[in-house]
């Protein structure tokens, strides 16, 4: 059971980095409107937004590690309950 709180933890911890970045990034670093083009010019190349935009380009695989971490919970949860079934019948 450790194992699946573990993998579903990790799951929505990556989940959450994902969304925080993408919001932090169209909100800060390329904000709508024509004042948010202008100012995207500035703000678009500077290191935060760099940092974000880096770490958005590598989402793929943050999103392969979070859905086979949800998959270990699954898994995990079910070994879990199949071994107590066993102990009961045992």
């Amino acid at each position: 059971m450790r194992t699946a709180i573990t993998s579903f933890t990790l799951a929505l911890s990556i989940g959450t980095v994902v969304w925080g970045s993408t919001r932090v990034y169209s909100t800060y670093c390329v904000p709508p409107g024509i004042d948010g083009l202008i100012q995207s010019f500035i703000t678009g190349s500077s290191a935060p937004c760099h940092a974000i935009l880096t770490l958005l380009s590598n989402t793929s695989a943050l999103y392969s590690t979070m859905i086979a971490a949800v998959f270990l919970g699954i898994f995990s949860t079910m070994k879990s309950v199949i071994d107590k079934m066993v102990e009961k019948t045992v």
